[in-house]
This record gives structure tokens, C-alpha cells and sequence, in this order.
């Protein structure tokens, strides 16, 4: 019976989900940098000749990371295309784990040796490895892209629930307090004790074997849906030449949006699968499949870029720096570890809530909320955290972990509504390109405005980025084909 057979599909797509969902645990590890930061840099003071770093010159390291996510996503997203995402997914989740494995050896070398491995070659593989899943699973669901980009991107959110309290037992599991300090900076703390330097090395390596395993069995849980022919013509010239057109009538069905899975013989099997499939039509598609050669042609495409730009830049100062954000006036190792971790939570569970918004609701309505709630976040953090102490500080992380989370569910549903289902590795690959930019600007911002303007000139000049996000989105304007905002 076909509503047997619809059930199989169900189940297959919950399948593939878990498989992003592995993926992304392991290539969202890079989430942590703001909990290992403390120990990769009081090590490298310590054991390498790079004895004058600080943490906003480590802060490099994830910024080129970054860097390199942002250049490779594009080519993952290409490669999906035409490799499938088995083939592109274990080489880009090896990549990254050999990057991370290599660290063992780097970070006994100098701070450009791990650079190289943590920044550039865990960057380039993650890179390779983002896309591919959150398109297998699109395909299997494509009425609840929010809700799949939000579940897979989730795995990446939560991913320092896993990984941050692994790291600090491993490697401080006497919940030592930094006891060096800069005479300049004396509230900027760094470990110097050889019980917590000794362990830091074979971590990476411990890191790079078990996200490989992990991966593995991640990609196996991978696979395409079946294909049909096309059944509806593709669009007019005329039906492409505005995604903002609105003429009432029924989103074109095109691209693979009906043509998910194949039809058996007989008229009431039809019938019954033409009711059942329909279920499984993304209403809020606007009913074009545009090509990555012509993307870049639509205000709306650089909208959306600019919008991952200005958000993504500030969630790395986040990730990056709340650890050393908070050792100003916390001086409890555990509890800072404590904090990345339980603000992971919300930030998966963030991925999901506003996945489920963009479902529901809208794009533009969806990231408005989210740019208006990190702009409250950031400019109280620094006065709640300082007069109610380190939980207020816990909770004011977890508020905005869970609303900056919302970039990486919102963009790329928005990017396959906007553009089609048919293109949306390769098209939000190009959308996730503006992470070329966010590294080498992050890091000229953290190297010279840290010192001069503090922690709070810095969070009221990511609150301004935020404010820019939401101007930017105020100007989006794509529309179903019944008038509605995607």
C-alpha cells in the first residue's frame, strides 16, 4: 500500500537527519575554541617560543578557520552536485579530522604550525563536509526545510555540550585556576601549571581519532532520495525575472518539489500518493530553481549574504572570546567550561526554534526577531553580568546563544525558498562565501580594538553589526507565487 510506502520514506528521512546530525556534531567541535583558547594559548606562552601571545592573537585561529569554512563551502556545495554527498562528505570530515589530529604536532611547534593544521586544514575540510547533509536532507522533507536545517545545524550548536566538558576533564580535571597574569593586563589570566600544559597536546589527538569514528558512521546514513522525470514545464522567462512577483494563483511545483519519490502503478495508488505527496510541497517556495550562474544577479541573494556576514562576525567574537570574557571575574575553570556547555544546548535548541519559526511564519519576520533580541543581549551583558554575578553571566550567554543561533537555519531555508530546492548546495555555498570576509575583518577588529575600546566598546560595536542585519533585512522582498513572504 502506498501509505505503507510513505511511511518508509518518513522513516528513511529521520535516517539521513541522524546522519547530519553526526556529521555536524563533530564539525560544530569548532565551537570550542572559546573553551580550549585558554589552554592553546597558555601552552603555547609556556612550551614554544611564541611566549608574547595573547588571546586576541590566538582569536587568528579561529578567524582563519572561519576563513577557510567560508571559501570551501561554495566547492562542497558544487561537489554535492555532482558527486553525491557520500563521496564529499567523508572527505571533507576527514580532512577536518586530520587537521584536528595534526594539532598534537603543531602545538608543540610554534603558534604558525597550528595555523595551519587547526585553522587552515580543519577549516578547509569542515568546509567541504557542511553542505552536503543539510541538502540530502532537504530533499527527503522539502516542506520542512526550517525544521531540517534546524535539527542538522543543531548537532552543530550543541556540539560544546559534548566536546567542552570532554576537553576540561581531560585536560584540567583538578579544576586548576589560571595563575599567570599580564602586568598590564592583570584581570587576563593564563595557566602555567604543568599538570594542565602536560595534557593539552593529546587531546587533539584523542579529538581527531574520535570525530573520524563518529563521522563514519554518519556518512554511511547518508543517501539521495529516488529521482522522477519532471512532470511540470520548467518557468517562463518572464515567471524569473522578479522573485518578489506576486500574482495570486499556485506556487510552480518545479525543481523536485513534487518530484520526490516515484509513483507505482495504478490509478488509486496515484491518487493516494498525488494526497500524500502534496503534504510534502514547501508552500512558501517561490516556485523558481535558479542556477549559481545567475544567483548573484538577485538583490535578494546579496541581502542574504550580507545578512551571514554581519551575524556570523559577531557570533565568532561570542564563541571566540566569552571564555576570556568571563575569566575577568570568574575565576572557577569548571563553571566558564559549565557555561560554553549548557549555552550550547540553547544554541542547538535555538537552530531548531527559529527553523520551526521560518516554517511557520517567515524568514524576514524570523531573523527581524532574532537581530532585535541579540541587540538587547549584547548591549546589558557587561553591567547584568558584573552586578549579578557569574550565573546572571550564564544565563545572559545562554539568551544570546539561543538567539544568534538563528543564522544558520534562517539563511539557508531562506536561500532554497528563495532560489529553489534544485540548486540550494551550490547557491547557499555562495552565501556562505561572505565567511571569506569575516575572518581577516574579525581579526583586525580583535587585534586592534580589544585593548582600546574593552569589552563593552565591543559589545556595543557588535550590537551595531546586529542593528545593520536588521536594516539589511527590513529590505527583503521575496514573495510565494500566492504574495506571501517566504
Amino acid at each position: 500500500m502506498m501509505t505503507s510506502r510513505f511511511a518508509s520514506v518518513r522513516w528513511k528521512a529521520w535516517l539521513v537527519i541522524l546522519g547530519g546530525v553526526l556529521i555536524h556534531i563533530t564539525l560544530g567541535s569548532r565551537y570550542t575554541f572559546g573553551n580550549l583558547t585558554s589552554y592553546i594559548t597558555s601552552y603555547l606562552r609556556e612550551r614554544t617560543p611564541s611566549e608574547g601571545i595573547r588571546y586576541k592573537d590566538t582569536t587568528s585561529i579561529f578567524l582563519l578557520l572561519i576563513t577557510c569554512y567560508g571559501a570551501t563551502v561554495p566547492l562542497g556545495g558544487v561537489l554535492d552536485e555532482r558527486v553525491g554527498p557520500r563521496l564529499v562528505s567523508i572527505t571533507g570530515c576527514w580532512l577536518a579530522s586530520l587537521g584536528v589530529f595534526l594539532t598534537y604536532f603543531s602545538i608543540q611547534d610554534s603558534f604558525y604550525s597550528v595555523l595551519l593544521t587547526y585553522g587552515l586544514i580543519f577549516g578547509i575540510g569542515s568546509g567541504i563536509a557542511y553542505i552536503p547533509a543539510l541538502v540530502c536532507a532537504m530533499k527527503w522533507m522539502p516542506e520542512k526545510k526550517g525544521l531540517v536545517n534546524g535539527l542538522i545545524t543543531g548537532g552543530h550548536g550543541i556540539a560544546a555540550v559534548i566536546w567542552n566538558p570532554i576537553e576540561t576533564e581531560y585536560i584540567n580535571p583538578d579544576n586548576l585556576s589560571p595563575n599567570s597574569s599580564l602586568k598590564e593586563e592583570p584581570t587576563e589570566k593564563y595557566f602555567a601549571e604543568a599538570a594542565v600544559l602536560d595534557r593539552v597536546p593529546s587531546c587533539f589527538l584523542i579529538l581527531g581519532i574520535t570525530f573520524a569514528c563518529i563521522q563514519f558512521f554518519g556518512v554511511l546514513l547518508l543517501f539521495d532520495p529516488p529521482i522522477d522525470e519532471p512532470k511540470s514545464k520548467e518557468p517562463s522567462q518572464e515567471d524569473e525575472k522578479h522573485l518578489t512577483d506576486a500574482d495570486g494563483g499556485e506556487p510552480l511545483q518545479i525543481g523536485g518539489e513534487y518530484n520526490t519519490f516515484a509513483v507505482q502503478e495504478g490509478d488509486s495508488d496515484k491518487e493516494m500518493d498525488t494526497e500524500e505527496e502534496r503534504d510534502l510541497v514547501d508552500e512558501k517556495w517561490t516556485g523558481l530553481d535558479i542556477p549559481p550562474f545567475e544567483v548573484y544577479t538577485e538583490t535578494s541573494f546579496w541581502i542574504l549574504w550580507s545578512t551571514h556576514l554581519i551575524t556570523v562576525l559577531g557570533i565568532v567574537f561570542i564563541m571566540a572570546l566569552y571564555k576570556a570574557y568571563g575569566q575577568t571575574m570568574i575565576n572557577d575553570d569548571y563553571f566558564l567550561s559549565l557555561t560554553g556547555s549548557i549555552s550550547a544546548v540553547f544554541n542547538g535548541g535555538g537552530r531548531i526554534f527559529w527553523g520551526c519559526m521560518a516554517d511557520k511564519f517567515s524568514y524576514k519576520g524570523s531573523t527581524l526577531a532574532m537581530c532585535g533580541s541579540m541587540i538587547v543581549f549584547l548591549l546589558t551583558l557587561d553591567v547584568v553580568s558584573r552586578s549579578g554575578g557569574q550565573y546572571a553571566y550564564l544565563v545572559w550567554i545562554c539568551l544570546i546563544n539561543i538567539s544568534m543561533s538563528g543564522t544558520f537555519s534562517l539563511i539557508p531555508t531562506a536561500t532554497a525558498r528563495a532560489f529553489g530546492a534544485k540548486h540550494v548546495g551550490a547557491n547557499y555555498g555562495l552565501v556562505y562565501s561572505s565567511q571569506i570576509i569575516t575572518g581577516p575583518l574579525g581579526a583586525l577588529l580583535a587585534t586592534t580594538l580589544t585593548d582600546r575600546i574593552g569589552w563593552f566598546g565591543m559589545f556595543i560595536l557588535l550590537a551595531t553589526f546586529y542593528l545593520g542585519a536588521f536594516i539589511i533585512t527590513l529590505l527583503f522582498n521575496v514573495k510565494t507565487r500566492k504574495g506571501e513572504n517566504i
